[in-house]
């Protein structure tokens, strides 16, 4: 596994744009690696394994989106603020990585059940889906703190300039909308 560490690190650096999340995607996916190996699920090529594991958990962290939009700075922004975000997002991984853990579980026995043999009402499924719905609402509250966090660091001018590239944001979607829409539809 030494081996691989530093290919797939600097290929998580190249995809993430950050060292530190590179570091722990690839952390990640080295204990995914080691739950294989437990399960006596031995990939023939770890290499091309351990890579497309490794591209499939970047694209989960660049998906989660919300960290990008606070991961790089202008200038204008402080070393104190910068360390303030790190230290925040630290915590947010932290704390959120079981819960993930939590969802993806509640997620595959909802699937097992839904593909076993034999009948199924919709009765049999509402523990699970009240889980996973349980699960998702404390991501998001998660998620909603650390943004807040972030946000409270903030000057009056930083938060309008966010202001602003929100809503830049959302008028190029519109066009792009309006450009990708069928003939005669708005």
């Amino acid at each position: 596994m030494d081996a691989h560490y530093g290919r797939l690190r600097r290929f998580c650096e190249l995809l993430l744009g950050d060292r530190q999340e590179a570091e722990e995607v690839v952390q990640d996916v080295f204990m995914k690696a080691c739950e294989a190996g437990a399960r006596s699920e031995t990939p023939n090529d770890w290499a091309a394994w351990l890579t497309r594991v490794t591209v499939n958990a970047c694209r989960d962290r660049r998906r989660a989106g919300w960290w990008m939009r606070f991961r790089r700075w202008s200038d204008a922004n402080t070393p104190d603020q910068q360390t303030q975000v790190r230290s925040i997002l630290s915590t947010y991984r932290a704390s959120s990585r079981p819960i993930v853990q939590q969802l993806r579980q509640a997620q595959s026995g909802l699937a097992d059940k839904l593909l076993a043999s034999g009948q199924l009402q919709a009765a049999d499924l509402q523990s699970q889906l009240q889980q996973i719905s349980q699960l998702r609402t404390q991501l998001l509250q998660l998620s909603a703190q650390a943004t807040l966090d972030i946000r409270n660091l903030l000057t009056p001018d930083q938060l309008a300039a966010a202001g602003q590239t929100k809503d830049k944001l959302r008028d190029l979607r519109s066009q792009m909308r309006q450009l990708l829409a069928p003939s005669g539809q708005p």
